[in-house]
């Protein structure tokens, strides 16, 4: 009997616990609901930022040679790039050479490179002097010491940047010691301002771009074709680099295609949750407004017609598309169609334009 009574007495007690289980599964199956929400939100994102569509790839057809890297300012299209001449660093190598980097070579005096004075008091080695050059307030090129041979040091001075406005001479006012050289083809006093001078003479950079001739002080180049910077690492007169700019397809592909798995995810639950509604399921949120309100909003978005002023004015047009089963799959043909021209009127239906918003903002 005092079974039977406790068994009665505790329904009302068992029916709020089965209804709180009920709940706690419902606010679980929320928190799925935010994760799939979020997970569009995001691949949408990506998508509605118009500087990270309007990419472009650049390739070479001797990478070896020569390099290139395309930013979102760069014109699809083919250059021939013939690389004439390597921009050069001037080096300049004392005439004279040490026995040891540890050798007197000075004992005052001053030594003028490039305008930068360098004034010595005292024995001076030949190392102290290298160290005394690069010490020295903004030196337009840096000294070392090299081993030339057995018991031979020089001398080695090399100009900061490449180019011939980098280029330097040097005025020899050094006194004392076992002394050091610099050539003088020219006999004026001066060194470094002829090539018979310097290890290395300045040069710049001569290319050919579809044969419009084009000079730098430096191998990096990021003037000759629009929006792209081409790096020379070999120079050879006789054969030119193709160089092709096209639009990144495969990045603008990627991005599409982890849109329509977070759709295809969040569609897939909105259809998991109605089924278990259907089936009397109490812990389901598919009868919940909230839910169908979502997806009737995203639905509505992805079919909408845009005012973009371009030629694409809906999803479809760009590969896009509603399947029977109502899910989202990529048409990559269409997308390729699309792209053929360039990205502007994907960034303008995607991204949209001032005062008009695109299908992902």
């Amino acid at each position: 009997i005092l079974t039977t009574i406790m068994r009665q007495e505790s329904q009302p007690l068992e029916a709020l616990q089965s209804r709180q289980a009920a709940l706690q599964s419902r606010a679980n199956t929320f928190g799925v609901l935010t994760s799939r929400a979020v997970a569009l939100q995001q691949a949408a994102a990506a998508l509605s930022d118009a500087s990270q569509l309007s990419g472009f790839v650049a390739s070479t057809s001797s990478a070896s040679a020569l390099t290139a890297s395309a930013s979102s300012s760069a014109i699809p299209g083919r250059y021939e790039i013939v690389v004439n001449e390597l921009a050069r660093a001037q080096v300049t190598a004392s005439t004279t050479a040490a026995s040891d980097p540890d050798a007197i070579v000075a004992s005052g005096g001053t030594i003028t490179i490039g305008g930068v004075t360098v004034t010595l008091a005292g024995a001076t080695t030949l190392r102290q002097l290298a160290d005394a050059i690069n010490a020295s307030s903004d030196p337009p090129a840096r000294a070392s010491v090299v081993q030339s041979g057995p018991s031979s040091y020089r001398l080695v001075v090399t100009a900061n940047t490449t180019g011939q406005a980098n280029a330097f001479t040097i005025t020899n006012n050094l006194t004392g010691g076992s002394g050091i050289a610099f050539g003088d083809a020219d006999g004026d006093g001066t060194s470094g301002d002829s090539s018979a001078d310097n290890a290395v003479q300045a040069s710049d950079a001569s290319l050919l771009v579809n044969n419009i001739p084009i000079t730098s002080t430096t191998n990096t180049i990021s003037s000759a074709v629009p929006g792209v910077t081409i790096t020379a690492f070999q120079q050879n007169p006789g054969t030119a680099i193709v160089v092709d700019v096209a639009t990144d397809s495969a990045g603008v592909t990627t991005k599409i295609q982890n849109f329509v798995k977070a759709y295809n995810d969040f569609a897939a639950f909105v259809t998991e949750q109605g089924a278990s509604a259907a089936r009397g399921d109490q812990t389901s949120i598919g009868r919940d407004p909230l839910l169908r309100q979502i997806k009737d909003q995203v639905r509505a978005s992805l079919a909408s017609q845009y005012a973009t002023g371009g030629a694409l004015s809906a999803l479809s047009q760009a590969g896009i598309e509603f399947t029977r089963t109502g899910t989202l799959a990529l048409n990559e043909a269409t997308l390729a169609s699309a792209l053929a021209s360039g990205t502007a009127d994907l960034e303008r239906l995607f991204a949209g334009s001032t005062g008009t918003p695109g299908a992902f903002a």
